[in-house]
């Protein structure tokens, strides 16, 4: 689960150097960090892994929520809510070498399927921007009706198309309603309305998008490519906090209401499968 004072969302770097030769193989030692969001302290922690020792403090001119880590790139960005800010820390340096400000104050941020673009949800303006990475730019924004709470991204196989096609969805949280929206075409649909407050949305393989109800405490499962609704799955606990495993097969779910993870099966007929005391 995620602190409320600390975020720790990963971060790593390898890197390894072979001499060849007549002789045996000499390798360097693996070098890999983990980058923590110290909201308090408004900096970045960094984690020397083979010591597990902090190797640095990168301070911010705000404080930081969220570390992405994109696998093939030597970089990792961090978002600064109040201000607004994406800053881009150079793992090899371990220091900030760009900052964007993409708006007034951002919600949160999420890494594109292809790893190319950073798309950022704005509070002020209420909007959705894409920040590609190579140039570090904003290249497209995306208007909201009203404030959002959350989002996420999907990436699925689109057999008309032969090719992937990736698929968004935004929460406008208290306002009671989500909407899925088309990133190729820059495309937001018609806001789905729900009873009660909605927090967060996440995508399963891209064709199946669960929205947490935090006021009916439940799930509600949604097919994507229809734009349907395929099941509301109750719970005994609020769905603050949404987990999957690595291959989605199972979604974890945590919140107020109980000390127990609702452990969940979305696939094909989606269930809740147990409910497990922590």
């Amino acid at each position: 689960m995620i602190s409320t004072r600390r975020h720790f969302l990963a971060g790593t770097l390898g890197a390894a150097a072979a001499q060849i030769g007549c002789g045996p193989v000499k390798h360097q030692a693996l070098r890999a960090y983990a980058f923590v969001a110290n909201s308090e302290g408004s900096t970045v922690a960094v984690a020397d892994l083979a010591t597990f020792a902090v190797a640095r403090q990168i301070r911010l001119d705000d404080q930081p929520s969220q570390v992405i880590a994109p696998a093939g790139r030597a970089s990792v960005y961090v978002l600064t809510p109040a201000s607004g800010a994406l800053h881009e820390i150079a793992v090899q340096q371990l220091k900030v070498q760009r900052k964007l400000r993409v708006g007034q104050t951002a919600v949160s941020m999420r890494l594109a399927p292809d790893e190319n673009a950073i798309y950022v949800l704005l509070s002020q303006p209420r909007k959705l921007v894409r920040v590609v990475l190579d140039r570090f730019v904003v290249d497209w924004e995306l208007p909201l009706p009203m404030g959002g709470a959350d989002f996420d991204l999907g990436e699925y196989f689109d057999p008309e198309i032969k090719a992937k096609r990736q698929v968004g969805a935004v929460s406008y949280g208290a306002n009671g309603g989500f909407a899925f929206f088309d990133p190729a075409e820059r495309k937001l649909f018609p806001t789905t309305a729900l009873d009660g407050e909605l927090g967060a949305v996440r995508f399963q393989y891209g064709k199946e998008l669960i929205v947490a109800n935090l006021s009916r405490r439940s799930l509600s499962v949604y097919n994507s490519v229809l734009r349907k609704r395929m099941t509301e799955l109750p719970l005994k606990n609020r769905p603050d906090h949404l987990c999957f495993t690595a291959d989605f097969g199972q979604l974890f779910v945590t919140g107020e209401g109980s000390d127990a993870v609702s452990v969940v099966y979305p696939d094909s007929t989606p269930e809740v499968a147990e409910t497990v005391l922590a």
